[in-house]
Order: structure tokens, then C-alpha cells, then sequence
């Protein structure tokens, strides 16, 4: 398993264990996937939890709405059995307005205590992009993980539908009017390409297009990656450079890698997030250390079975950890 010493990352009871003496807070996800509640059930079993929060996004009427509403249900019988955590759940709206967003982390980190959690596992990424800036810039936290839980498969039908026209983030929006220069955008491939024609469009001339392809993402996200390159080819058969290959869950390897295609943040670039979650997190550190815009569009509806069960190594669960900031300093910068 790859660690680096610098930016460390591994399996979740690695990176614990080399941090003793310590109880984590926990932000996270209570949704419809199983792996929503894994890194909770992991801290209530190893004795190690502080304060917890878990956000319940609730879900737009659609064609999934009786599974979303069984599904759910599975997760209330679940929690019941690890034992509910130490605070009420925060409900919302996916679509909650960016105070809104903020306040959920500011409020969960003036409780918190110094050692958190934060599972992206199951949320959105307009949730867990502002939620990571928050998080990283309150001096209360002096560690701050990131989590990840590994399903045993995905869903087989579409994961999500009716995407909303292409925006930036919160948070991760422009800073100023009129917007900067663009001198690059840069693409995560991931599954589904929802909206990505309308937001390529405006950079088809004198700008340059990278994108970064998880590999290897295993069988059947394998055919679903290069599907989303070809998509992206097909757009813009000349303005598209050959993708670079990015090891799948390794968020310093992807960091690096956008650090190296800005000249360490000289060339002005927009991200476009579509990848699996822990490239996507590597998109959202190396966001906040450039003042980039994150652009990103939106589903309005998930599958409720987006993904299957949790993966195990042995009696382990299989979820990653990664190192954002230790001691107070943030692990992700240019230089």
C-alpha cells in the first residue's frame, strides 16, 4: 500500500494508529449507501469517538423515491445497532444555500474538539469541497483527516440524473469581476459526463484542456473512465491533450500532478472535478491552496444504490485515510 511520509495516507487503521493518543470528532454522511455509517461503526468498535455529527441530505422526488425511502430505513435499523452518535442528525437539503453549508461545519468545528473526521464516503461534493476549506482554516482543529469507504460494487444503472447547468462550487467560486484569465482547464474523469459539453464549450479556443484519468479503477469503472475520455475527444477532438494516469485513491500523487501541469500554480487553470472521490479531494486541497474555481454539474437525483456494501480487508474495513493537516499545518501546499 502507498504511504507518503510527507502527505501520509493508507488504510484508515494505519493512519490511526500512527496517531495515538487521540479521539475523533466525526462529520459524515447518514445516506442510503451502506458505507455511509462504516467509519462510524469503525470508531464506535475501536472505542475512539468524540463529538459526532452526521448530516442527512434529503432526497428530490424521483423514480427512486420508494428505494431511496427503504434503503434509509436499512440505515435507522443499522444505526440503532452501532449506537446513535453523540449529537442529533443535521438535516437538509442538497441543494442547502452556501451559509447554510458553512454553518454546518462552522457549528460542528466550535464543538468539536482538535482531532476530526471528515468521511467523504457519501457526500456530495457541494458539501464536502466547503466543508474542507472550513475545516482546514479553523485553528481549532489541529488534525484533520479525510476518509474514504470502499463499496463492493456500483450500481449498474445510472448513478445519477437530472443535472443542473454547469456552476462553480461554493465556496470555490471567482473571486473577483471581471473573472481572471484561463489559461487551462483541467478534468478528473470519472463516470458520468453529465453537463460536460455546455461546460467545455467557452474553452475550445486558446485554452488548454488536461485531463487526469484514475487508473487503475478496476472492473467495470475501467470501461465507464474511457467512455468519459472519449466523450470529452468527441467534443473537442483537437483541443484535448492525452490523459495523464493518476493511481486511483492516491490524493498526493494527484496533487502533485496538478501542482506540475500549473507550473506550481503560474498557469491559471479552472478544475472540473468529475472523478472518484479521492482524486476529487486532491482537486478541492489543491483548490483552496490556489484560489482556483472549482466548476462542477450538479445532480439534482442520486441512486439510492449508487453503490453496494463495504469493502473488507480481512476484518478490517476498507476505507482510506488521508493526512490533511497535523499539528495545525495544512499537509497540502505549492511549495
Amino acid at each position: 500500500m502507498p504511504i507518503l511520509t510527507e502527505k501520509p495516507w493508507g488504510p484508515i487503521d494505519w493512519v490511526i494508529n500512527k496517531l495515538p493518543g487521540r479521539r475523533w470528532s466525526l462529520l459524515g454522511c447518514f445516506g442510503p449507501e451502506e458505507r455511509s455509517l462504516g467509519v462510524w461503526r469503525y470508531l464506535c468498535l475501536n472505542n475512539l469517538s468524540n463529538r459526532t455529527v452526521l448530516v442527512e441530505i434529503a432526497a428530490k422526488a424521483s423514480r427512486f423515491e420508494a428505494e431511496h425511502v427503504i434503503e434509509m430505513q436499512k440505515r435507522q435499523l443499522e444505526l440503532r445497532g452501532i449506537g446513535c452518535p453523540s449529537d442529533p442528525l443535521r438535516q437538509t437539503d442538497l441543494f442547502a444555500s452556501t451559509a447554510d453549508i458553512v454553518a454546518i461545519a462552522d457549528e460542528f468545528a466550535q464543538m468539536c474538539g482538535a482531532h476530526v473526521i471528515l468521511d467523504i464516503s457519501s457526500f456530495p461534493k457541494r458539501f464536502f469541497f466547503p466543508f474542507i476549506k472550513r475545516l482546514l482554516a479553523n485553528s481549532a482543529v489541529e488534525t484533520l483527516l479525510a476518509t474514504y469507504t470502499l463499496p463492493v460494487s456500483y450500481a449498474k444503472d445510472t448513478l445519477a440524473e437530472d443535472h443542473l447547468p454547469f456552476g462553480h462550487l461554493p465556496l470555490f467560486g471567482p473571486l473577483g469581476v471581471p473573472e481572471p484569465r484561463v489559461d487551462a482547464v483541467i478534468v478528473g474523469a470519472g463516470f458520468m459526463k453529465l453537463g460536460l459539453a455546455e461546460m467545455l464549450e467557452p474553452y475550445k479556443q486558446n485554452v488548454t484542456i488536461k485531463t487526469l484519468l484514475p487508473f487503475p479503477p478496476g472492473m467495470p469503472a475501467f470501461h465507464r473512465n474511457w467512455e468519459f475520455i472519449r466523450a470529452i475527444k468527441t467534443i473537442l477532438p483537437d483541443g484535448i491533450e492525452s490523459p495523464v494516469r493518476v493511481a486511483a485513491f492516491d490524493c498526493a500523487d494527484t496533487f502533485q500532478h496538478l501542482k506540475q501541469m500549473t507550473n506550481y500554480g503560474e498557469i491559471s487553470a479552472i478544475l472540473a472535478p468529475f472523478g472518484p472521490k479521492p482524486m476529487s479531494l486532491a482537486f478541492c486541497l489543491f483548490a483552496i491552496a490556489t484560489n482556483s474555481v472549482v466548476y462542477y454539474t450538479q445532480p439534482t437525483v442520486y441512486n439510492p444504490s449508487y453503490s453496494v456494501g463495504i469493502k473488507t480487508w480481512g476484518s478490517q474495513l476498507g476505507a482510506y485515510a488521508y493526512c490533511l493537516k497535523v499539528k495545525g499545518k495544512s499537509l497540502y501546499q505549492l511549495m
